[in-house]
């Protein structure tokens, strides 16, 4: 349950940042920074 409302709330801030960021070399950072968070 708890990692399922993480997913959500991680998801709803990735959009958000993608809308916000218009830097793509800062939209690729931050989605590898997220497979780093995502396998520990």
């Amino acid at each position: 349950m708890i990692k399922n409302k993480f997913l959500y709330n991680f998801k709803k801030t990735s959009i958000f940042f993608l809308i916000k960021c218009k830097n793509k070399k800062e939209v690729l950072h931050f989605i590898d920074v997220a497979i780093e968070f995502k396998t520990y």
